[in-house]
């Protein structure tokens, strides 16, 4: 039957290593039929094949199929089945043998369809979702998670805050340097506001040099604190464009603190909250002493000193 003769293997093989081959899965899977083959003593004794395969010296019978994709229309892998008898192989157990081989065939097929369906799945929600330039969550995924955390912080009576990033004079850049040179920044400021934020966190571009920032899971107001000190380390530094471009990285963010979620009427409050913080930091460009306002839900702007009740220095 089927199980005494499977002695050996039904498995994928890589086709670089069956094209030119002639033992007999490279033959079957060169030209896509099945062939039998039987062996006499004196060649399981003298066969170059066998020296290469020495589990082989006991087989003296091998029937080898092969494994077609049906929307392919081509040998995909081949079916190896051997015995120990010389005629083993009967009509019905080689129709057997070829019904195996269709099965794992539409297997196989269906299980490349289900990958190719996923990849394109993946791709759709890549574009659907994700920033085509940084990578990043784009305003439709940011929106969806502002929704979700929102009900998160109520039902855990957790503080959350969100914050809005705009690149300082991004105009001049792309008009001095090109555009090219303003992409290159801003998927700089990406990467560095991924490197900064906590993996609870979470970062969008929010179109054209906006940035928005998703704070979660804050269990007191200094928690924000050190994430916000840990931003201004990170973006410290020059933004290196080319070998011979260097500009200094130049943000204002305006954010909207909320201890209490059930303060906030909706997302969009809490954007309108955080865009007037970013606005009032915009103002005090030439004359503030960190590159961020605070703004409470009770919309009550706080002086800078007091974003943190005392001076972040």
């Amino acid at each position: 039957d089927l199980r005494e003769s499977l002695l050996t293997w039904i498995t994928a093989l890589n086709p670089k290593d069956l094209r030119n081959g002639s033992f007999l899965p490279e033959r079957v899977f060169r030209l896509g039929q099945a062939e039998e083959i039987r062996f006499r003593d004196e060649m399981t004794e003298n066969s170059p094949a066998m020296e290469r395969r020495p589990q082989l010296r006991r087989i003296r019978s091998m029937i080898a199929y092969p494994i077609i994709l049906q929307d392919a229309a081509q040998v995909e892998a081949v079916l190896v089945v051997a015995h120990a008898k010389t005629k083993h192989f009967s009509q019905a157990l080689k129709a057997l043998i070829g019904q195996l081989a269709s099965s794992v065939g539409l297997a196989l097929t269906l299980w490349k369809r289900h990958n190719a369906l996923a990849d394109a799945e993946a791709e759709i929600r890549k574009v659907a979702y994700y920033d085509s330039l940084t990578g990043l969550a784009n305003r439709r995924l940011l929106n969806e998670r502002l929704e979700k955390g929102l009900t998160r912080a109520r039902q855990n009576s957790q503080s959350i805050a969100l914050g809005i990033l705009d690149v300082d004079d991004f105009k001049g850049v792309n008009d001095q340097y090109g555009h090219d040179a303003g992409d290159a920044l801003l998927v700089i400021i990406a990467r560095r506001l991924e490197e900064a934020l906590r993996t609870s966190d979470c970062v969008a571009r929010w179109g054209g040099d906006e940035f928005v920032l998703l704070f979660e899971g804050l269990e007191k107001r200094q928690v924000l604190e050190a994430v916000l000190l840990r931003l201004e380390r990170v973006l410290e530094s020059p933004a290196k464009l080319s070998h011979d471009l260097l500009l200094p990285v130049r943000v204002s963010l305006g954010i909207c603190f909320c201890k209490d979620a059930g303060l906030i009427e909706n997302q969009d409050a809490m954007l309108r909250c955080a865009d007037q913080a970013l606005y009032a930091i915009k103002a005090k460009k030439l004359e503030r002493s960190q590159f961020w306002m605070v703004y409470d839900a009770d919309l009550q702007l706080q002086p800078e000193s007091e974003a943190f009740g005392d001076k972040v220095t």
